[in-house]
Order: C-alpha cells, then structure tokens, then sequence
C-alpha cells in the first residue's frame, strides 16, 4: 500500500472541497461509535470498512459502566440493554486454590453512578445498532466492502484510495481517523510501528451454549488457574456464553477446534455437554503505535494500541479514545480551534494507556491466567480486602475510570480566551495572622486566615460583601462554576460590590497541621459530594447538574479537587473560625457577610461577636435545621451555632433559644436571606431555621429559587449551570434590604492597591 502522507494529486489539489470532512476506515465499535458522534453534531462523515458484512466472530463484548453515559447520549444504551445483558452482578473471581469465590458487585455503584451496571453485547449486535441508527442521519455513509490501498494527505486535504466491488475508488477528506484494528493500513500508511511486546501465549474466544450458573457462575467471572484460567462472562439472556482460555503459542493453530473439548473437560468435568457455537484464536500483545498522529490523520482504537483483553480494558480504551476524540475533531471543525488539538489528544491517550491500561490488562492477565499456586494468596488478597465491604468494591469499580482523559474543553477554551465581557477590577490578598504556638517543630501560627479582596474600579453599593464558603470547600467555590465559568464573585462585582473572600482556618491556602489544629475529620471526597451536593434521591430534580457525576467527570472533578476535609473537633473549629472573622470585620468595617452551609455556623458567630457591625447576612443553604446532629461532622449544640453565643438577656443554657419566649441573640438583629435550592437535602430545613432566626431577634426572610422560577438546583447553587440565574434572587434581596451607608471600597491598611 502506498504510504505518501505528504502529497495529493494534482486533480484533488484543484478540487474546491472534499468529499467529506471526516473519513473514518474501519467499521468497529470504535468507528462507528465515532462516526454517529459526530453525525450527530451535524458533521459529515464517510465510514470505510474492509468486510463486506458485520463482524460477528467472538469479539470483545462487555461494555464497562464508565463508558456508557456517553454511549447514552447519543442513543445506543437502550438497544444494547433490550439485545444484550445488564449485569448488575459485576465480578466474580474464582480461586480453585483457596476454594473461595470473591464478588466485586456493581450495586456498589448505586447512588455514585447513573449506569451503575455493565452490559454484555456481541460486537457484532453492537455494530448492528450503530449501523441502523446511522443509516437515520443524512450527513453520513457507510460503505463496506471497501479496501484502503493507499493513502496520501497535504496542507489542505487527505486523499483515501481504495478499492470496492472491484473498483477502484478515491475519498478526500479534511481529516482521516484510522480505526481500522490491529493491522490498520492508515498505522502504516502515516509510518507509526507498533512498539511493545507480544505474549508468547495463544487466547482461545469461544461462544458456547452451557448452563453455567449451575456450576456458580455469575454474569461475569475471571477463573483463576495456571492450567485452566479463563474469562468467562453471559452474552445473552437465552443461554449463549463467552469463555476465553489461553494456551501455548506454539500449538498449531490449525487445530484448535480439536483442542477445545479438552479444555472444557478439564474446566467443567468430562460429563458436560458443551455447545460450541463460535471459536477465534488470536495472539495478544501490550503494543502502542510509535505516533497515533500525523498531520491531518489520527489513530483510535487497536489501530492505536493493542493489548490483551483481559478486564476488558481494550474495547473500553478504545471507546474512550472516541470520546476524547470527537471533543477535539468538533472543535476544529465548528469553532475554529487548532490542530494542536489532535497532538493533545495523541499525548493523552497515549498516557492512559501506558500508564493505566497496558499495566492494568498485565496485571489481570497474569493473576487469571499465570498465577501458580505458591502466588496465589498474594495476587488475590488485595481484591479480597476490598471485596469485604462496599467502600471497597466502590472503589474498585470507579478505579476503571482512569481509562479515561480529562476532557479537551478547557484546552480547547482557556479561561484567558473565553468570551466575556472586560472588567475593569482591582484585588489583593492579606492575611489575619493566628497567634504564635510552640511546637515540635518551632513556633508556627496557629490558624491564620486567607483574605482576598476585590472591587470594581468604582464602588456603588454601601457595604462589602464576606463571603464564606462550606464545609471542606474553599474560596473558589465562590470564584469559578464546576465547568470553568466565573463564579459568584464575578457577578458581584460587576453589580458594583466590594467583595472579601475567605479561606476558613485549615482549608484552602489557610494551612493545617494536626500539630497546630488537631487531626482532620471526614475527608471531603466523591462520595460525600454526592451524598450532599448530587443527592441520588433528588437526581430527578437535580437538572442544573447536566454533568457526569462519576470521579472520571470532569466537572466532578474539578469540584472535588477543591474540596478538603471536615474539622474533627467542630467546636474547636467553630471558635477558630468565628474569631478570624471578627477580626476580618475590624479590617473591612461594616459588611455583609454571605456564607454557605456550614460556613453559616461562622458567619452567626462572627456577626455575635461582633455586633453593630454586620448590615445583613444572606445565608446560602445553611446548615441545619436547628439542633441538628450530623454524623462525622458535630452538633449545632445552640441551635444555629456549634457553641455558646451572646444572648439578651444572658443564657448559660441553649435551652428556649428559638422558642417562644427565646432570649435575643446579640448582632443577628439584621435582615437574614435564608436561601434554599429545591432539590437539595438542606431545602427542608430553611422554613424551621428562619423560624428560629425570627425568634432569637433577626428580621429573617426565606428565599425559595423554585418560589422565583428558578427550578434543579441542589446543595451547590453557584457553582451550578444556572449559576447566572441563581443569584439574581440574591441581588435583588441586597438591593431592597442593603440601602443604607456610603459606598466602600476594600480597607486600605490590609489591603493597598498598587
């Protein structure tokens, strides 16, 4: 095949457009999962395929849970549920050696995953489905039967030339992705080799008809033998199975089919009656292609990298490698972005396969199917531990999740780059000092507190604004939305605020040391994010969440990446942080503070301690209701506050506070915005905490956003996609309760502008 990658004839050079703006060659489930992608993006697509008919030979066939929200979106999952298996079992290992048979179940995923399940689907059904929804777009084509011979690009264009029904044929092309398998003529046409090694074994796939969940079988299972090692996994629900077991390479592969009622024998017992429907042998490699890119053509799929199937890392890298791809090939071609693009794309995928997924299939091959009786303890004990519980199964499963890349869009849109509107702002930072401590290590600060500070080039409204974040949160959870837009602070600046951004005591860029502050309590991870912020009983109404909700999406990971850990001592925390507020206060004058969660418990504090000086408090779904004991977290012992406040008439006890005859709380006799999102877990606590409020002396207001028309919010309003909308409510409070003093700018002692 001719392997000129640089020229075109001089007819296409003359020719005003291509053909088609992608040209894919090869017709797998990464091909056309590629093609429909981006058909569906109203690009034009032709699909290349050498087999004149769909592939239906044992092929891999088990779709992992962490590529199926996309194969969702883009309508493929309830087809390949009604013509395959949902496996909700998950794993099962099997370990002769020890008698023991270990489940790693996908209901684990339940409430942290929307597919918490696999599905098994022959690839030739999966391709079916493609086919058919394909053949529903008018931008795309699908010709098989079509051998590429050659292929040649240059600065403008790729030229395909093959051959069909005895023909010879040419296709141009913008772009040309090359997922066409293991032998990929477009691998060789750009000049890439493939680099690793090849197993000296032989992997047998057979697809039988045998009942083996009478034997204990699950849907799907690694046996673990040095003799008999196998996969072996439910294709269909009618009773059609996939087993696929290794032998030495250098047996004749000529006569397999010979050899194959042996190997059952020696599986299932002599005994059995084994249908054997389909068999394929292939040899199994760890190689990756030397480039996955050249110029105007790029690689995907086994045409990129190879590797043995065990864990089914293959088909899911591919399709992963899709769905990086289509980002970078849409953006290029619908929002102008640079070819640099597709190098980003070479260099990750390249990354996740050599650093996750050729790892990862060398370690599940070698335990099935190479481990001998003296490593077996070793080898299984690590999935045991974590088979024990549902953390650990949890963990397992998400793990997978590494096959994939961060997504292209930040790349592709950098902050720097993105369109809006020029603002002319002036900020800082300073810090309240904490006070000196001695240690083991020398005298260091105890508890400092973070500050940033910035302003409009004109101040128009009285006070500055303190915000606070929650939990394990930090100040850029008021700065930047979970996809990368400006957050809140933006928004109030340009409505003509100062605005003063904290980093509570041990969060953030305050540092913690257990030395200083005592050991931190419940890291704030995926699953407690979940639980609070993407409450899997509320997902219904949680609509301005459209994003995964799974540790490889990235939103989600952007949101967990700033979240910290959850104080173990509440009360100490509690004092810390109310005492570095109020000493904010002294700086900035009188404010109004806007907390969020369980920032709120300070902001109470601080406004106590310092009273006459806070204008109002706007509450962003506090923490409650009052008196409320939350695991792993504390107890808002005085109702609203962790610990004691000042009250008037003076209390000892939190016993009537809120009540009928409650003493006033000192410094709350302001105007209160309790704020609550409809499909939060702290909604239902904002009428009891206004209540409350009301009685210890605030003038206290709830906000419902669904009241003002503003619908699928949860428990992290602003950093949500409607976060724009979601805080017009707030301004518009401020504007009807905030009226009063002259306008101020940042303190200058702390704060100076250069």
């Amino acid at each position: 095949m001719s392997t000129n990658t640089r020229s075109v004839s001089e007819r296409h050079k003359e020719a005003t457009m291509p053909d088609t703006q992608i040209a894919i060659v090869g017709g797998g489930p990464v091909g056309l999962t590629l093609a429909l992608f981006l058909a569906r993006a109203g690009v034009q697509v032709t699909v290349l395929e050498r087999d004149a008919e769909i592939n239906r030979s044992p092929r891999a066939m088990v779709y992992l849970n962490t590529v199926l929200p996309e194969l969702d979106e883009i309508g493929l999952l309830d087809e390949m549920k009604n013509r395959g298996v949902v496996d909700r079992e998950g794993l099962t290992l099997h370990v002769p050696a020890t008698g023991e048979v270990i489940r790693v179940s996908n209901e684990a995923l339940d409430g942290v995953s929307s597919h918490p399940f696999n599905i098994h689907l022959g690839q030739g059904d999966f391709c079916q489905i493609a086919t058919e929804k394909l053949a529903l777009l008018p931008n795309v084509r699908v010709v098989r039967g079509a051998d590429v011979v050659a292929v040649a690009q240059d600065a403008e264009e790729v030229r395909v030339d093959y051959i069909a029904e005895g023909a010879g044929e040419t296709l141009t092309a913008r772009y040309l992705v090359g997922a066409d398998g293991a032998r990929s003529a477009v691998r060789t046409a750009i000049g890439a080799e493939l680099v690793g090694t090849t197993w000296p074994d032989r992997f047998v796939a057979t697809n039988v008809r045998f009942d083996f969940r009478s034997r204990g079988f699950g849907s799907s299972n690694m046996y673990v033998d040095p003799e008999i090692g196998c996969i072996v996994a439910e294709i269909t629900a009618d009773g059609l199975w996939r087993c696929t077991y290794q032998e030495p390479g250098d047996l004749d592969e000529a006569t397999v089919a010979e050899r194959i009622p042996a190997f059952y024998a020696r599986l299932l017992g002599r005994d059995a009656v084994v249908d054997v429907v389909d068999y394929r042998p292939y040899r199994i490699h760890q190689r990756r292609a030397s480039a996955l890119h050249d110029g105007r053509i790029v690689l995907a799929g086994d045409a990129a990298h190879l590797t043995n199937p065990t864990g089914g890392l293959g088909l899911t890298t591919g399709l992963t490698d899709v769905y990086l791809l289509q980002e970078a090939l849409i953006a290029i071609l619908q929002n102008g972005a640079d070819e640099g693009v597709l190098a980003l794309y070479a260099r990750a995928r390249a990354k996740v396969f050599d650093e996750f997924t050729s790892p990862s299939a060398v370690q599940f091959k070698t335990m099935v199917y190479d481990t001998g009786a003296d490593h077996v303890e070793a080898v299984v004990a690590p999935l045991r531990a974590a088979a024990a519980v549902t953390e650990g199964q949890r963990a397992v499963l998400l793990g997978l999740g590494a096959v994939r890349s961060p997504s292209l869009r930040r790349s592709l849109n950098p902050p720097h780059r993105a369109e809006s509107p020029a603002v002319t702002i002036r900020r800082g930072s300073f810090w309240i000092p904490g006070e000196p401590v001695p240690t083991p290590f020398g005298t260091v600060q105890r508890g400092p507190l973070f500050v940033e500070w910035e302003a409009p080039e004109t101040v128009t409204k009285p006070f500055p604004l303190v915000l606070v974040h929650g939990g394990g949160g930090q100040m850029t959870d008021w700065r930047v939305t979970a996809d990368g837009r400006p957050g809140w602070v933006d928004r109030f600046v340009a409505d003509g605020y100062a605005v003063y951004l904290v980093d509570r005591p041990g969060h953030g860029r305050s540092p913690h040391h257990p030395a200083v502050l005592g050991e931190p309590g419940l890291p704030a991870g995926y699953e407690s994010a979940t639980a609070v912020f993407m409450t899997p009983q509320l997902a219904d109404a949680h609509t301005q969440w459209p994003w995964r909700r799974t540790p490889d999406g990235d939103e989600m990971q952007q949101f967990v990446a700033s979240s910290g850990f959850i104080a173990a001592d509440f009360a100490a925390a509690s004092e810390l942080e109310a005492e570095r507020l109020a000493q904010l206060l002294d700086i900035t004058g009188e404010a109004v503070l806007v907390t969020h969660s369980l920032g709120a418990n300070a902001g109470w504090l601080a406004a106590n301690r310092r009273p006459g000086v806070i204008a109002a408090i706007v509450a962003i779904e506090p923490l409650g209701p009052p008196f409320v004991k939350v695991p792993g977290i504390g107890e808002l012992a005085w109702g609203i506050t962790a610990i004691p406040v000042t009250t008037e008439p003076p209390t000892h006890s939190p016993e009537g506070l809120g009540g009928p005859a409650s003493p006033r709380i000192i410094g709350l006799d302001v105007p209160v915005a309790v704020l609550t999102a409809p499909a939060s877990p702290l909604s239902p606590a904002g009428p009891a905490m206004v209540e409350f409020l009301t009685a210890v002396g605030a003038r206290a207001e709830l906000i419902r956003l669904e009241d003002r028309g503003i619908d699928g919010n949860g428990h992290g309003v602003m950093m949500e996609a409607n976060s724009d909308e979601a805080i017009v409510p707030v301004l518009e409070w401020l504007a009807q309760n905030v009226s009063s003093g002259t306008a101020a700018a940042p303190a200058q002692a702390m704060a100076p502008m250069a």
